[in-house]
């Protein structure tokens, strides 16, 4: 058989990734500053990595954590959204691993429908005069995982007044912003209310997964605890990766990196949707970001994803991103992954394992 394809997991593939320009950053970083990059420093993270994520959110840089990883920045964060007897709103779907955090604190999970323009802000509203205020509503508003689709303007609005009326903690998680490949950019939640806002983002798609960056911004009265549940854990974050970020990210190749990943991103959303459309497989056109979430022809997802990987190719099914069933009809595919010739390959093998599928159902 052919070497295996995913698209599965949401990771940038190897020849995105701007190996050199990290490498002399790294050493630069250390030459400049070793206590810094090789000592234990701070619990909160590096500080010119916080200056950095300060100045690109337009918060006070004391204001952001930088762990390893935004997902343990929201570990860290879960304790003080919410306890048990609680509920937190979720979209619907949303982000597997983020459920399965969130779902820790032992507060209820409830979903909140997704369409072309984002979170329904309507229904959250309804769910609000149902339930009460929730603890916290998470969400992945720009370029969202698993559906690829970005919060309208008006709705971002909306979803902040709503969250100031009723006293709700929003949850923002970011880290395909910069990724944008048509359009104009939205507002970030944190613009619009930078006191009650959380926002949380990551330099895992922007730069590179393995460097374990993540930053998370809080309202001051959150940065200690959060920042002391760090130093209990780990005492400070990996500062020599950091290091290394801080200097990539303060030079000209990151922005030249950057340019060159969205390119190469639009052109394999490009590719891959239009061999989904070969297929016969509905999809939106997300904006940017990573993800595409199409229909699945009439085949069960999960049959759907067993068939592919019998034939060489890995794929999510929808069912993974929701709490309370849904998804049967979708998959998550990523055009990260792969590099442009896999994925002609990529949609030849998910034809065939939809042709599998569907002549076994009669």
């Amino acid at each position: 058989m052919s070497a295996r394809i995913s698209l599965a997991r949401g990771v940038p593939s190897s020849d995105l990734l701007p190996a050199a320009a990290i490498a002399r950053a790294a050493h630069d970083a250390v030459l400049a500053d070793p206590g810094l990059a090789l000592g234990y420093g701070s619990p909160a993270g590096h500080p010119q990595l916080r200056a950095w994520f300060g100045e690109l959110l337009g918060v006070e840089a004391d204001r952001v954590l930088v762990t390893n990883g935004s997902l343990q920045a929201l570990a860290f964060l879960s304790p003080e959204l919410a306890q048990p007897g609680d509920w937190i709103a979720v979209e619907r779907p949303t982000y597997d691993f983020s459920l399965r955090r969130l779902a820790s604190t032992g507060a209820r999970l409830v979903g909140i429908p997704v369409d072309r323009d984002g979170l329904d802000v309507t229904a959250l509203e309804r769910e609000i005069e149902r339930l009460g205020p929730p603890a916290a509503c998470y969400t992945i508003p720009t370029f969202q995982n698993p559906t690829g689709t970005t919060l309208s303007t008006p709705r971002r609005r909306a979803l902040v007044a709503l969250a100031r009326a009723h006293g709700v903690r929003l949850v923002e998680d970011d880290p395909y912003r910069l990724l944008r490949f048509d359009g104009r950019p939205p507002p970030t939640l944190l613009s619009l209310d930078p006191q009650r806002v959380i926002h949380l983002t990551s330099l895992a798609k922007t730069v590179a997964p393995g460097l374990r960056c993540g930053a998370i911004v809080l309202p001051p009265g959150l940065v200690e605890r959060v920042a002391q549940a760090a130093q209990l854990t780990y005492i400070a974050p990996g500062h020599l990766a950091q290091a290394a970020a801080a200097r990539f990210v303060h030079t000209p190749a990151f922005e030249t990196a950057l340019a060159r990943v969205i390119d190469e991103l639009r052109l394999r959303r490009d590719r891959l949707l239009a061999g989904l459309a070969a297929l016969g497989l509905a999809c939106d056109t997300p904006a940017g970001g990573y993800f595409a979430w199409p229909h699945t022809g009439g085949a069960d997802a999960g049959a759907l994803a067993d068939a592919a990987h019998r034939h060489g190719l890995d794929v999510v099914p929808g069912p993974q991103f929701f709490t309370d069933g849904g998804g049967a009809d979708r998959l998550r595919l990523t055009w990260a992954a792969a590099a442009p010739e896999q994925i002609d390959a990529a949609v030849d093998r998910l034809g065939r394992a939809l042709a599998d599928v569907l002549a076994s159902a009669y």
